[in-house]
């Protein structure tokens, strides 16, 4: 018999959710909260302007959203095998191998995501980064903390780091009160999607590439 889906853990907070519902976050963040999302069916049985944003008049213009993140949300779609969810799939794509993979470290690489609509020619904001971060079975990224916060979502397999295990789905922040080393779980790899605000910092000596 085949075992449920392990259905996510760790959630954005609903101030989160609702100012995603109201259009008022960043487009970087917004992306997080929709893959969260696309993956989490308690928070799209919550409140059906987090399924929607629309119905509350929420997706701000200037956010890029309009263009079809929400696509799948509309119908409670989520990744299949080896396909990313829908709001990442609107970035990205699904040939994940076609994409510009920079190394962070042994068995660490990742890829970044462009905003769809900016006015600093595609360019995110002073210090904000989103991307997709991968990690091998057993690989670790280096130890560090943050200057900003540095929000998170699972989108295959998982990590596991000072403060818990986390997997497909699961989506968190951590800010400057935080240092920690993710290292990937057994199994099929880690694949998460990160947004920074500002710089990762190095802890221990250790050098932490830029995402």
């Amino acid at each position: 018999m085949t075992e449920p889906a392990r259905l996510p853990r760790y959630h954005f907070d609903r101030a989160l959710l609702l100012g995603y519902a109201a259009g008022s976050l960043p487009e970087g963040l917004a992306i997080l909260v929709a893959t969260h999302l696309s993956l989490c069916p308690a928070c799209r049985a919550a409140d059906p302007r987090f399924v929607d944003p629309r119905a509350a008049g929420g997706v701000a213009p200037e956010s890029g959203l309009e263009s079809g993140l929400e696509s799948g949300l509309e119908s409670g779609q989520e990744g299949g095998d080896g396909l990313l969810p829908p709001p990442l799939r609107a970035y990205l794509g699904d040939a994940l191998e076609s994409l510009d993979w920079q190394p962070l470290a042994p068995g660490v690489e990742s890829t970044p995501l462009r905003p769809a609509r900016s006015a600093a020619a595609g360019a995110w904001p002073p210090g904000v980064e989103v991307a997709l971060v991968r990690l091998a079975p057993g690989a670790s990224a280096p130890r560090h903390s943050h200057a900003g916060i540095e929000a998170t979502v699972i989108v295959q397999g998982g990590f596991a780091d000072d403060n818990g295990s986390y997997e497909r789905g699961d989506a968190w922040i951590v800010d400057a009160r935080i240092t920690h080393t993710p290292v990937g779980l057994p199994g099929e790899g880690c694949l998460c999607l990160v947004y920074l605000d500002g710089p990762l910092k190095p802890a221990n000596d250790t050098h932490v590439a830029s995402i």
